[in-house]
């Protein structure tokens, strides 16, 4: 009886040896750098834009009205297909409604 006991825990240290080998050594941990850089700026027809790589937040780069200062202001990010159906339609309102206006 000892000696199925002893040989039944040589046979599972063994068995959790050979799983602790055989598990991946690449795997990141939670204290690894992410090989990406976080930020990234992306030029589009509207000027420069900042990307946040991690969490997808963006901000378009603008200048003052004298020309003296740059700022980032964020972009609004849209989630939902219905938000993006009513922004759309609300600019098209717009755009009806100031073409519609006499010009003087």
């Amino acid at each position: 009886m000892k000696q199925a006991i002893v040989v039944s825990a040589v046979v599972l240290v063994m068995a959790l040896g050979a799983w602790a080998l055989a598990a991946p050594r690449d795997t990141p941990t939670k204290t690894e750098e992410p090989t990406q850089e976080r930020f990234t700026i992306v030029n589009v027809s509207g000027g420069p834009m900042l990307v946040d790589t991690y969490t997808g937040q963006s901000w378009q780069l603008a200048r003052s009205a004298h020309g003296t200062e740059s700022v980032w202001l964020p972009i609004r990010r849209l989630d939902k297909r219905s938000e993006a159906l009513k922004w759309r339609a609300l600019q098209r309102s717009v755009k009806r409604r100031d073409q519609a206006k006499p010009r003087m």
